[in-house]
């Protein structure tokens, strides 16, 4: 294994805040159709700002139906992840070395705030809207297949 993916990175404090749901109802009906209803949910992310003190991490899900019907939609979330002072001490004046470790670690990160357990309620509650049935996806990270 990498010595740069063995280490660790510690948080002082991490904030969340929602920034864009994005709904689209589409005008076909589901019960006009014969074949298997299929959820897709794409999770990505992208990171930004990273500094000796922290980053920041642009995180979206997205969740259609395939074929594609009802609905479309997409939530986005943005979250700081502001570094502890050992992480501060230990990656002073290693740069590329701390952007390397943060890319590594940007998937567990997102997992441990809890924000796709947030985007899958936040998208159950927008899908429930119309007619009362609901969307349920998985409460962790989703790499689409």
């Amino acid at each position: 294994m990498d010595k740069v993916a063995e280490k660790k990175l510690f948080f002082k404090s991490i904030s969340i805040d929602l920034k864009k749901v994005d709904y689209e109802k589409l005008n076909n009906k589901y019960n006009e159709t014969s074949e298997q209803i299929k959820v897709i949910t794409e999770d990505s992310y992208e990171i930004s700002d990273v500094s000796i003190n922290g980053f920041k991490l642009f995180y979206q899900r997205h969740v259609e139906l395939e074929p594609k019907m009802l609905f479309d939609v997409k939530v986005s979330y943005e979250i700081f992840y502001e570094f502890a002072d050992e992480t501060i001490k230990e990656y002073k004046g290693k740069d590329e070395e701390l952007k390397e470790l943060v890319n590594i670690k940007a998937e567990k990160a997102i997992n441990m705030t809890g924000v796709v357990s947030r985007a899958s309620t936040l998208i159950s509650c927008i899908t429930m809207q119309n007619n009362g049935n609901s969307i349920v996806t998985q409460p962790n990270y989703s790499k689409l297949k």
